[in-house]
């Protein structure tokens, strides 16, 4: 399997496909997201020119923050997010940029860290934000 890893600017209808069967938003949303935060790029993997995981990178100061970070479910497991988390760190270094995630449940934290993230703050809902070490 041929897998890519680049950033693309705006957001296709496979970026919106991928995050409506993970996260159950609807496509009104997931456009209007786009249009509303500081997106500064999605950083994609294909796998034969099919789009199976997804990082959108918030622009902030100083840093890049992920969100709606996801896999393909039926691509789990063939480490989609950390060819994705490789090129984001790969970026920052370049830019200077710090990257940070908050993870959607506390169980994806010990996944996270495997990916050289590292806890830096909890919340009150007791998830952690990680940073890139």
């Amino acid at each position: 399997m041929d897998f890519k890893v680049f950033e693309i600017y705006e957001p296709t209808s496979e970026v919106a496909e991928l995050w409506e069967s993970s996260f159950g938003d609807g496509r009104e949303f997931i456009f209007e997201f786009y249009e509303r935060m500081p997106v500064h790029s999605t950083v994609i993997c294909t796998a034969d020119g099919k789009t199976v995981g997804m990082t959108v990178l918030l622009s902030l100061s100083g840093a890049y923050y992920g969100y709606a970070v996801c896999t393909d479910s039926s691509f789990r497991g063939k480490g989609i997010c950390r060819r994705i988390h490789e090129y984001i760190k790969e970026k920052c270094e370049r830019e200077g940029l710090e990257y940070f995630i908050h993870p959607a449940e506390p169980s994806l934290v010990a996944f996270y860290e495997k990916l050289s993230m590292k806890p830096v703050l909890s919340s009150y809902e007791g998830v952690i934000v990680l940073k890139r070490r």
